[in-house]
């Protein structure tokens, strides 16, 4: 089922890439960048920021922005 769902984001994203209205090709990795960032926000729970904690940090905001650049990806490889 998550399969299913993931092609037809990818699915809509290639169609709203490829539409007239360039901006429509940004929804989607505008959104997953918000989510990302709405999601590090709510995790930052730790007081004392160690090299640990800030590294861990960083590693999890570059792993959920991977949706995002696979999106943006498609968007500028549609562009072209």
């Amino acid at each position: 089922m998550i399969i299913i769902l993931i092609m037809a984001a990818i699915a809509a994203q290639i169609y709203l890439s490829t539409n007239k209205n360039k901006n429509l090709g940004l929804i989607f990795p505008a959104l997953s960048g918000i989510g990302s960032v709405l999601t590090m926000l709510l995790t930052f729970t730790s007081t004392d920021f160690s090299f640990g904690d800030i590294l861990s940090y960083i590693m999890a905001f570059a792993f959920f922005n991977i949706p995002t650049l696979v999106l943006l990806g498609i968007y500028f490889i549609a562009q072209k």
